[in-house]
């Protein structure tokens, strides 16, 4: 990889990882928005393979993240994700020459950042696909399910409205967000619930400009639809990638 430094838009230094595509043909960019616990280090390896495959990657660390300066807050944390989507799409134009996919990938509350930040994304129109894996609509909701989950936090689960802003949740945005999508969710989520991702797609639905496919499984772990030993999993995806432009290809839950 290659380590990647910029500034997000009140001058925060941010850090990030570029991984070149190692085969003879490149088919394309990955931009990849991770998910709450730890950093680009560990989640990075959930799509790496896709180096092997024909695609360039880029991941970065949220202010606070990782090497990312600062502490992490929605308003920054919303301006990092468009300087970083500003960044990849201008490495993948250069690179690319106009030609191949940009696809952005948001895992767990990397989804509710991304596509809250292609909302106000000048070069939206630019991204063949957006995978929202594991992910949410509303941070009050996730926090409420989540702590009405266990017994010991029931009691608690109705501050999660008062205590938690929706001020960045994408929830209001998905209908006018235009972009062909893809929503994956685990039945078995223990993190975020499914209801969640259920949530998600049928705000989606609500729009004929939004293309959106649901691809449900049965993965006890969160975030684990693109793991390393996942085979399957990836020859899917990247059969459902080479076949983005065929008319008629839908390949739903």
């Amino acid at each position: 990889y290659k380590d990647i430094f910029f500034k997000s838009k009140d001058g925060t230094k941010l850090h990030g990882w570029y991984f070149k595509n190692q085969t003879n043909m490149t088919k394309g960019t990955v931009m990849q928005f991770h998910g709450n616990a730890q950093n680009i280090s560990s989640h990075s390896a959930s799509l790496v393979w896709m180096i092997k495959n024909g695609y360039n990657l880029f991941t970065f660390d949220y202010r606070g993240f990782g090497l990312s300066e600062g502490d992490p807050h929605p308003k920054g944390v919303h301006q990092d994700a468009l300087a970083a989507l500003k960044l990849a799409y201008k490495t993948h134009k250069g690179k690319m020459k106009g030609q191949g996919k940009f696809i952005v990938i948001g895992q767990s509350l990397g989804g509710a950042i991304s596509a809250r930040a292609l909302r106000d994304f000048s070069h939206k129109e630019a991204v063949d696909l957006l995978v929202l894996d594991s992910t949410f609509a509303s941070y009050q909701d996730v926090a409420f399910r989540a702590l009405k989950r266990r017994a010991v936090s029931l009691i608690l689960s109705p501050f999660a409205y008062l205590v938690v802003s929706d001020a960045y949740s994408p929830e209001k945005h998905f209908e006018k967000l235009g972009i062909r999508t893809l929503v994956i969710h685990s039945k078995k989520d223990s993190v975020v619930d499914f209801k969640n991702g259920e949530d998600v797609y049928a705000l989606l639905n609500k729009s004929e400009k939004n293309k959106t496919d649901f691809w449900v499984t049965e993965d006890p772990l969160h975030i684990n639809f693109f793991s390393m030993v996942n085979k399957e999993n990836q020859r899917r995806f990247l059969f459902f990638l080479d076949n983005l432009e065929k008319p008629g290809l839908h390949l739903a839950r």
